[in-house]
């Protein structure tokens, strides 16, 4: 952050327990600082600076450096998605059936083969 064209004073941690610490949080309050915490993310360092990367931009965006901000951060897990799904909104989108778009799009089963 500290390339920015802003100047920013804060901490970015993984540890969530500070949030709990009313020291801590009064002497952010006090002192205007931003506290980013990558939530969830335990002793994990690679995910943590995944997910700070992910929101960085929007953190220095929306930040003000003369007001105390804590920005946690997640990332969620989702269950896969079915390529029928998408199959079905295009479908519907161009006006003709999944059946219609598959017979189109359809690979040939020798192109399937792996060499």
């Amino acid at each position: 952050m500290h390339r920015h064209a802003e100047r920013w004073d804060g901490l970015i941690t993984n540890d969530e327990a500070l949030l709990a610490l009313p020291k801590e949080m009064t002497v952010l309050s006090q002192t205007h600082l931003t506290l980013v915490v990558a939530s969830g993310e335990g002793d994990n360092p690679i995910r943590a600076v995944g997910v700070l990367l992910c929101h960085l931009n929007h953190i220095c965006h929306h930040s003000k450096p003369n007001r105390a901000q804590i920005w946690r951060l997640r990332v969620a897990q989702k269950n896969h998605e079915e390529p029928r799904t998408f199959l079905e909104k295009i479908a519907e989108r161009d006006g003709v059936t999944v059946e219609s778009v598959i017979h189109k799009h359809k690979l040939p089963a020798k192109e399937l083969k792996r060499p």
